[in-house]
């Protein structure tokens, strides 16, 4: 069930503002599912840009787009809600990664960013169909979660705020617990500046560790014996330290002998236990040989038996004789043959057992590689975040404009560019935010309302 709050309309077609008493009036919308495929949301803009003041408290409107309209532009970081409604699997969610491509079951990799969801949505149908996946497959595609903005600055509670379509600037300042009217903001930059100068340091020992044990995978796959540097993604190169990497590498390089060790003495011993079957089935094989032979006597024997009994040369005892002889020497020689069998089965079993094991070994190790390579991309979006807040925090800090008690709020995003980079832009109160969006916000005299660079 998914449950909204909403102030009384006065239009009986819109969600509104009620001047009449009677206050809230709750709504309940039940999502259902129909003819067997799932009703993800309902969309619901009204609220647009409306803010109140209660007892002193700023409240925002919510501004409920489930799954995003279809003309909203993806952007790496996007998780998106991804399902096949005709066949049996559940929904999943799926991010969209650094290069603009979200990775999704059966076609791979598809390229999504700066393209509208709906021209998305139908983009992937095609590919389902051109790929003779499914014929006419029913396709749900919605926005799970977007980037969250970070607001910052002369704020009273700076930090991470779930984006909402519609959030404009000034909205995002009353998330933030609205604006710090004092002289001087020094101290509180200086600490928002060694916060994030801390978590910077946090998010590099992280990229380190995980980049060792990435470098211990790709060394365990390649069958090598050295954890490398160059086995770390040259994207983390580029911002980690050597040094830092080193001191995480030489642990794994620990863990890369014992593991290796142990898969080795595993293979050895299979090894050997297969040697050992071979060369059971090849005495076997001798004795079938020599068996074959002492059954093709024993045939001989009981003819000749049987000849001179009959010419009455020898007595009807020799015949009997010559017969349980030659049902002893075949009864030994199929007892042989059993157990050269059996051995056979025991040897392919076992050469079954060494394939398993290197399979299998191979299979979890690309597997955790795979997890780790994703735990790199969070952290670099982490790291890259942290960064480009410490920045505009500095920066902000060497400006550091002085407020009044006439002070104006002064306005600026960080915000990610098509192609990569990012741009400082000047914002009003009224502009509307973009997901992931860095909000700096700055208190000016009211000589200079510029924003802050």
């Amino acid at each position: 069930m998914l449950l909204l709050w909403s102030m009384a309309a006065a239009d009986s077609g819109r969600a509104g503002i009620s001047p009449c008493a009677g206050g809230f009036r709750m709504f309940l919308v039940a999502a259902s599912i129909s003819s067997g495929r799932r009703l993800v949301s309902a969309v619901f803009r009204g609220l647009q840009g409306i803010a109140f003041v209660v007892g002193g408290a700023l409240l925002l409107p919510v501004v409920a787009v489930a799954g995003g309209s279809d003309g909203y532009l993806l952007s790496i970081g996007d998780e998106l809600y991804f399902d096949i409604l005709d066949d049996q699997e559940p929904g999943a969610q799926y991010a969209i990664g650094d290069d603009g491509t979200v990775r999704l079951p059966f076609i791979g990799g598809v390229p999504v960013a700066d393209l509208p969801l709906g021209v998305v949505r139908e983009k992937i149908r095609r590919l389902y169909v051109e790929n003779e996946i499914f014929r006419d497959p029913a396709i749900e595609l919605s926005v799970a979660s977007y980037r969250p903005i970070f607001v910052y600055g002369d704020v009273k509670t700076p930090g991470f705020y779930d984006f909402q379509p519609y959030l404009t600037a000034e909205q995002a300042v009353g998330l933030a617990g609205g604006p710090i009217l004092s002289s001087s903001n020094a101290e509180d930059r200086m600490l928002q500046r060694r916060a994030l100068e801390a978590d910077l340091e946090a998010i590099d020992i992280d990229l380190a560790r995980t980049s060792a044990v990435l470098a211990r995978l790709t060394a365990m796959i390649g069958d090598r014996e050295t954890v490398q540097w160059s086995d770390v993604p040259q994207s983390v190169r580029a911002v980690l330290a050597r040094e830092l990497f080193e001191g995480f590498a030489a642990t794994e390089a620990e863990i890369l002998d014992v593991e290796t060790s142990n898969y080795r003495r595993q293979r050895a011993l299979l090894q050997r236990t297969i040697a050992q079957a071979e060369k059971e089935i090849a005495l076997l094989d001798q004795q079938l040989a020599g068996r074959e032979k002492i059954v093709a006597q024993a045939r001989e024997e009981l003819a000749r038996a049987r000849t001179l009994v009959a010419r009455g040369i020898q007595p009807r005892s020799a015949e009997v004789e010559a017969t349980r002889n030659l049902t002893e020497s075949e009864a030994r020689y199929f007892e042989v043959k059993e157990r050269q069998s059996g051995v056979r089965r025991q040897l392919d079993g076992l050469n079954r057992e060494l394939v398993a094991l290197d399979s299998q070994r191979q299979e979890d190790l690309r597997g955790e590689l795979q997890a780790r390579l994703a735990e790199l991309q969070k952290l670099m979006s982490r790291r890259e975040s942290v960064a480009d807040r410490l920045e505009l925090i500095r920066a902000w800090s060497r400006a550091a404009p002085a407020a009044s008690s006439l002070a104006r709020v002064s306005y600026s995003a960080r915000r990610r560019m098509k192609g990569g980079g990012s741009r400082l832009v000047a914002l009003s109160a009224s502009d509307e935010l973009l997901p992931g969006d860095v909000l700096m916000v700055s208190i000016l005299p009211p000589a200079d309302s510029r924003p802050s660079q």
